[in-house]
């Protein structure tokens, strides 16, 4: 299971998306309006991703963070 929390200041539109490293979007993890904290969840399995290094790009309000996390078997 891959975790991650969004944390915003108001509201924005905003997104969480996992990527291989080619850049392919493999998973989304949130997408929609939000506001304050957030705990994220996805079942790495259940998507069939394969152990290996991904990167979490989260965007919102113009801006964009992201984190590179690796994957288990």
């Amino acid at each position: 299971t891959l975790e991650a929390t969004l944390a915003l200041d108001g509201e924005h539109d905003a997104s969480v998306d996992v990527l291989d490293v080619h850049g392919r979007r493999v998973a989304q993890m949130f997408r929609g309006l939000a506001s304050g904290a957030h705990t994220l969840r996805l079942d790495t399995r259940a998507q069939g991703m394969e152990a290996g290094v991904y990167f979490i790009v989260a965007r919102s309000g113009g801006e964009q963070v992201t984190r590179r996390v690796v994957v288990l078997d």
